[in-house]
């Protein structure tokens, strides 16, 4: 087709089907979490009050939480802390106490409530022994029989003195946690607490079991058996005021340590001039290990993982012997030796085209072509500039001090806008550590000629409202609209071409809605 063309296809209408789609999504749930869901007062004297614990509660989500009060199931327990309506706001905690204060001597149980607004019970369990408490020695002496051979007792009676008051017991508390351990199928493990208070009393447990014997602030296991791993150990401290019992320490108990051994050697590379070289090595046997590389068999200065990159290699180190010691706590092991080889360097840079002609141009206008860059040696080439000859030329797209690794490539862009009507020669010059590259330029500036495209088609046989006018530049698109609006007529003229280049059109019909049909058949035009 010449400077005009003919469409001849029919132009159907199309429907659009426009799906939709229904979000659900459900409502966050606060929720509140306590510090402890479990409380032992331990034992206490009858009549006298434990010290206080505090129990905690966390909003963790992202909405408030609301409370319609807290209450106790038993008497024997006290309360502190809001007891009508409260709110917690987002990741807010409230700080509450309990204490324990027994009226006989038995073991008590309770619970402490808090009803969070939707119903939902949050619950901490409580439990303490209250224990009978003894007189002193000089009212049993005066409860016991009396002899005839003993100084009959006389009318009169001296007041016995007023006792001092008893000191006060601190209730215990935990200030050192016991730690996990981790131990070799054999040993021992010692667990250690540190508590503070008056008169304590130790007792560890296992497993929530208690230890016999196991009661002062430190413990040590007998020898540890694989069975034993994964235990949990625990201390309760008490005394007349209360008790308190510690976190959980872990015991692990891992098999018995195996010297290190190779299991795949460091290989020998082959690098050139310039290049690093990866040197790794694989270990069997019981970790941690400990690692050292050295180079023809002196230590090399922070090289201790399980592989070692050297630095750029120079031909000088071609040759040179790498080895590792991996070690642990049982023994070591030495690798075979890798040798390192270095090659020199070649250094070439090539280019897919040693010239380009752009034609015939209009003035004003401008076209662009590609060249690629490639690193046809065994060495980097590092790009030190380029440079442009010849009016209306110029390039873009490789840097100075860009490097590129052999057979790796790059791509620049060479450009020709005449400025003026007339033949134009020139060059680029791509410079580097390889030998620089020329490349040859020709082009012609010619004087703008406006070009138009009259495009024609057979009107759609349905009902449309218009027509829409697509071109590209690239044969099957993707197309750019041309119309703003729809033409009525079935015919349009393209005066926005250029000269030397070819364009390809298509056309859809628009209905009453706005509804547009498919692409027409594709016509072309080359603008000469």
């Amino acid at each position: 087709m010449k400077a005009a063309g003919k469409m001849g296809a029919k132009v159907l209408g199309a429907v659009l089907v426009v799906m939709g789609f229904l979000a659900l999504s459900t409502p966050a749930r606060a929720e509140v979490t306590v510090n402890s869901n479990v409380i032992d007062f331990g034992t206490v004297a009858v009549g006298a009050r434990s010290a206080s614990i505090n129990v905690t509660l966390t909003n963790d989500s992202s909405r408030d939480a609301r409370f319609r009060g807290a209450w106790i199931s038993s008497s024997q327990f006290s309360y502190s802390g809001p007891s009508r309506y409260f709110s917690l706001r987002p990741h807010q905690s409230v700080s509450v106490s309990v204490s324990f204060r027994p009226d006989r001597a038995q073991a008590f149980t309770g619970v402490l409530v808090f009803r969070s607004s939707n119903n939902e019970p949050i619950t901490v369990s409580l439990s303490g022994t209250g224990t009978a408490t003894t007189s002193d020695g000089s009212r049993r002496a005066r409860r016991g029989r009396w002899h005839q051979s003993d100084p009959a007792p006389t009318t009169t009676s001296t007041p016995e003195p007023t006792p001092e008051p008893a000191p006060t017991v601190a209730a215990p508390s935990i200030t050192s946690q016991p730690v996990n351990r981790t131990v070799t199928a054999g040993q021992t493990a010692s667990f250690s607490i540190t508590a503070g208070g008056t008169s304590l009393a130790y007792q560890w447990k296992k497993n929530g079991a208690a230890i016999g014997g196991a009661t002062s602030s430190s413990f040590t296991t007998a020898a540890t058996i694989m069975s034993d791993s994964g235990a949990q150990f625990t201390c309760t401290v008490s005394n007349s005021a209360g008790s308190v019992t510690s976190s959980a320490a872990t015991l692990t108990v891992s098999v018995a340590a195996v010297a290190p051994s190779i299991s795949s050697q460091p290989a020998s590379r082959t690098v050139i001039a310039g290049q690093t070289a990866l040197f790794s090595v694989s270990v069997s046997g019981t970790a941690p290990f400990t690692y050292q590389w050295k180079k023809n068999g002196a230590a090399i200065n922070g090289a201790t993982s399980s592989s070692y990159t050297t630095p750029a290699a120079t031909t000088s180190d071609s040759g040179a012997q790498f080895t590792v010691t991996v070690s642990n706590s049982v023994g070591s092991a030495t690798s075979n030796p890798a040798t390192l080889t270095v090659n020199a360097a070649t250094l070439l840079l090539s280019v897919n085209q040693g010239s380009l002609s752009f034609g015939n141009i209009d003035v004003g206008s401008s076209t662009t072509q590609q060249v690629t860059l490639t690193n046809s040696g065994n060495g980097n080439v590092t790009l030190s500039g380029m440079s442009v000859a010849g009016a209306g030329f110029s390039v873009s797209g490789a840097s100075s001090g860009q490097i590129l690794t052999p057979g790796q490539t790059a791509t620049i862009s060479i450009s020709f806008q005449p400025v003026a009507a007339g033949s134009v020669t020139g060059s680029v010059t791509v410079a580097s550590n390889a030998a620089s590259r020329v490349i040859s330029l020709s082009g012609a500036g010619v004087q703008l000629v406006s070009r138009t495209v009259s495009l024609s088609w057979v009107r759609s046989t349905s009902t449309v409202n218009g027509y829409l006018v697509y071109s590209s530049q690239v044969s099957g698109g993707p197309y750019t609209r041309l119309t703003t609006s729809a033409v009525s007529l079935p015919s349009y003229s393209d005066a926005s071409v250029q000269n030397g280049k070819t364009y390809y059109y298509v056309v859809t019909a628009v209905d009453a809605q706005g509804v547009e049909s498919t692409y027409s058949n594709q016509a072309s035009a080359v603008i000469q």
